[in-house]
């Protein structure tokens, strides 16, 4: 059996429920994060990768979405090391987090309205197969301008974007697309992962201005950031 955090306990994870009628599932306005940790068969360990970043991050996106949760960052770090630890896991995964408003509420508003957060964990190796590389096309679609939805934000509703971009290259028989902005430049990242170039013997990406903040990226660079749990 598998637990979860849902709206304020460890729960298993067929009791963690929601309405059909929760306001965030009909207007994607929920805010999610992806963590990852690994684990390390030699010594029986799990590395937690950049946690407090990350859930500093998920804090920041909720301010713009006008969320607030009672769960402080530190109790957040603390459960989802509980979670591993209750679940027993022995194998890398992804961490998600995702703050929703639960009001059982029609009208797409960001005021008014009681946000919950939920977390669970899933089992994940490598996104796809890269020994060998991948095929990769550029969509026809256009990533999302600063003025319609913050990209730089990891709302739910605003990966439609990413599904269609992500569906056509499938279709077309790639494993990825590379998704341009509106001035024909490459975005940040490709729907699921980001993009790098080698230039000099060093890693380097598309500018972050108007783009997530991307901690994963940074191991390539640092480990410090990450913990043992």
């Amino acid at each position: 059996m598998e637990y979860v955090y849902f709206e304020g306990k460890i729960v298993p994870e067929d009791e963690a429920k929601i309405s059909i009628k929760t306001n965030s599932l009909h207007y994607g306005t929920a805010i999610f994060e992806g963590i990852r940790a690994y684990y390390d068969k030699e010594t029986d360990t799990m590395w937690g990768l950049f946690f407090r970043e990350h859930y500093e991050r998920l804090f920041q996106n909720m301010k713009v979405l006008n969320m607030k949760v009672d769960e402080t960052i530190e109790d957040l770090i603390q459960i989802t090391k509980d979670l591993i630890k209750i679940n027993n896991i022995k194998s890398d995964i992804y961490i998600r987090p995702l703050v929703y408003f639960a009001d059982l509420k029609i009208s797409p508003k960001l005021i008014d309205y009681t946000a919950k957060i939920a977390i669970y964990t899933y089992p994940l190796g490598d996104y796809i197969d890269i020994d060998n590389g991948i095929k990769a096309i550029v969509s026809s679609w256009t990533r999302l301008n600063d003025n319609m939805i913050p990209p730089r934000l990891k709302v739910a509703g605003a990966y439609v974007n990413s599904a269609f971009s992500k569906t056509e290259a499938i279709l077309a028989g790639a494993d990825e697309a590379i998704v341009l902005n509106k001035n024909g430049y490459v975005s940040v990242k490709v729907p699921q992962k980001n993009i790098f170039i080698i230039r000099n013997g060093k890693l380097i990406t598309p500018r972050q201005r108007r783009h997530i903040r991307r901690y994963n990226e940074k191991c390539h660079h640092n480990n410090s950031k990450r913990f043992r749990i």
